[in-house]
């Protein structure tokens, strides 16, 4: 009986740059995330509206410390070149939502269909 695998052969440096923007820069994000509102002085008040989003938002967070400390070092020019894209990204949807900017929707729309698409 077959697993179900799909060997997929990559240079080192290529698999490096993919796995630190598909699995590393969740996890940065997903960390970065809970630092940002659980040094808050109201978390104690956002902890008790929490609901499904932030549980999915945050799961990555509390992976291994050390592992994921480890892979940042081994890994880290990779995911320094993910960082600089995802902090242009967060800064273009900033100036959507700060402009009031009507593509917002369109925005939105597109990412649920790249999403959509790899989970479908």
């Amino acid at each position: 009986m077959g697993l179900g695998a799909h060997p997929l052969t990559l240079d080192a440096g290529l698999h490096d740059h993919l796995v630190a923007g598909i699995s590393h820069l969740p996890f940065i994000l997903s960390t970065a995330l809970v630092q940002t509102l659980g040094r808050r002085e109201d978390w104690p008040a956002m902890a008790m509206l929490a609901a499904s989003g932030l549980r999915d938002m945050s799961r990555l967070a509390a992976g291994n410390s050390t592992m994921y400390r480890d892979i940042c070092l081994t890994n880290r020019e990779a995911i320094l070149r993910w960082l600089d894209a995802l902090a242009q990204e967060l800064e273009s949807v900033r100036s959507l939502i700060a402009t009031s900017d009507t593509s917002l929707e369109p925005y939105f729309a597109q990412a649920k269909q790249v999403r959509d698409a790899l989970y479908s």
